[in-house]
């Protein structure tokens, strides 16, 4: 075999990703429309969606594809998601997004319905990291909804603990008004929940209730609960 002479390898990752960035909602070769919740969106390359999504790679089988002629592709989201549906669209063309505890759940639904592997255990990397994050930025509630829909089991005993021994934090959290009767009867019955100041939480159950106006009269916790 021949020896090789002087050699050098070149690394210009950076420059194809750069590339690859500047194609996102471009008309640039793109070959597709996108369609959400029936208005126009972004104009996108089926190459990068299939390569990054198998559930893009589906929608964009000619064989099943109904707008295939037209190169159209419908998409449907929930109005929660739709503010970081173009981030995560930008994702997959550059690989980089910003999460934060108020994008991560969108972001993480919509890496579960597209199956993006990475995104979405980045995502749940950041929701375990911050289930103690303080107030206004905690979503500690939502996130155990979230996680005992989806399966998390760690994601969701981690949120109900900190939740039952953090009712501080909890309470002054956006979360804290639209949770829901089952999870705050189920806090409730809980035997480990700290409450350092037992008044503070009367006046944040009395903030829920305000709410709920017809639920006033009724009983939505446990009497026993020691309040």
């Amino acid at each position: 075999m021949e020896a090789m002479g002087p050699s050098e390898t070149l690394d210009h990752q950076s420059k194809v990703i750069g590339t690859l960035s500047a194609l996102f909602n471009n008309e640039y070769l793109s070959d597709i429309q996108l369609m959400v919740n029936e208005t126009p969106t972004l104009k996108a390359h089926s190459f990068i969606l299939a390569a990054h999504s198998d559930v893009f790679k589906a929608l964009l089988d000619t064989e099943r594809w109904p707008d295939a002629k037209d190169r159209v592709i419908h998409l449907t989201e929930a109005e929660d998601s739709l503010p970081y549906l173009e981030d995560f669209l930008r994702y997959l063309y550059s690989g980089s997004v910003t999460l934060s505890t108020t994008s991560v759940l969108p972001l993480h639904v919509l890496s579960e319905k597209y199956n993006v592997q990475e995104l979405r255990q980045s995502c749940q990397r950041l929701m375990l990291a911050n289930v103690g994050a303080p107030g206004s930025s905690n979503r500690a509630i939502t996130w155990q909804r979230y996680a005992r829909l989806m399966g998390l089991g760690q994601l969701e005993e981690e949120c109900l603990r900190f939740i039952a021994w953090n009712i501080g934090t909890v309470i002054q959290s956006p979360d804290w008004t639209p949770m829901e009767a089952h999870q705050l009867s189920a806090l409730l019955q809980r035997s480990d929940v700290v409450v350092d100041d037992e008044a503070v939480l009367l006046r944040a159950l009395l903030a829920w209730l305000s709410r709920r106006p017809d639920r006033a009269g009724g009983r939505c916790w446990p009497t026993s609960a020691t309040l």
